[in-house]
């Protein structure tokens, strides 16, 4: 091989690991973390569909000032009391942005929402 003993070694020790099993264990660890990609992916829409529903619902209950309130000022106020009920409700503003524009435009919320701030339309 080379004039190095050390050398030497490692490619033996490379040889006998892949010879006795450790491709089948990288793969395999691969695809564990391909599927605890997915499966997280899925807790995380499943917990942004469930915030959404703590939202809406909370807007809805504030529907009563609509004729009074800004829209603007109604999802504020909504999205204040939700932080303040659920500890583990996103608390950045970026996140409340982009709560508000799925509320107005992602099904089923989109409907609902326009039920509560475009009832005369």
């Amino acid at each position: 091989m080379t004039y190095d003993d050390f050398a030497a070694g490692y490619y033996t020790k490379e040889i006998q690991s892949i010879a006795g099993g450790t491709e089948e264990a990288a793969i395999l660890a691969k695809e564990t973390r391909v599927k605890a990609g997915k499966a997280g992916a899925r807790s995380s829409r499943q917990r942004r569909l469930q915030n959404l529903e703590l939202l809406m619902q909370q807007i809805e209950q504030l529907s009563g000032a609509v004729d009074f309130v800004s829209e603007e000022r109604i999802v504020e106020q909504a999205l204040e009391k939700t932080v303040e009920k659920h500890e583990d409700f996103p608390k950045t503003q970026k996140t409340h942005a982009d709560y508000g524009t799925a509320l107005r435009s992602v099904e089923p919320f989109k409907s609902r929402y326009e039920a509560v701030f475009r009832k005369n339309a």
